[in-house]
């Protein structure tokens, strides 16, 4: 999935890449199935913000670690419609 997020003026184009190309998948974690996205580049604080977007506009729970967003359910269509719209697909 591409994601490209809006940047701000204030904030420098070397340190904010322009797309983002994140990846997606299911998996079972203590018996329940979750929605792993990886591949999101930029700081713990943006990947932090994302993630906060997507449980609110999901309204679901989820976290944030090792560089992975982690979704509770399984979640892969409406996460994939939610970036296609926000990219203007």
């Amino acid at each position: 999935m591409v994601l490209e997020p809006h940047e701000p003026e204030a904030a420098p184009a070397a340190h904010k890449p322009r797309c983002q190309h994140l990846k997606y998948h299911l998996d079972k974690r203590r018996g329940k199935v979750a929605t792993i996205i990886t591949g999101f580049v930029g700081s713990d604080d943006e990947l932090s913000a994302f993630a906060g977007e997507l449980k609110r506009h999901l309204a679901i729970g989820g976290s944030v670690r090792d560089g992975e967003i982690l979704l509770q359910g399984d979640v892969a269509d409406k996460v994939r419609a939610y970036m296609s719209a926000k990219q203007g697909v």
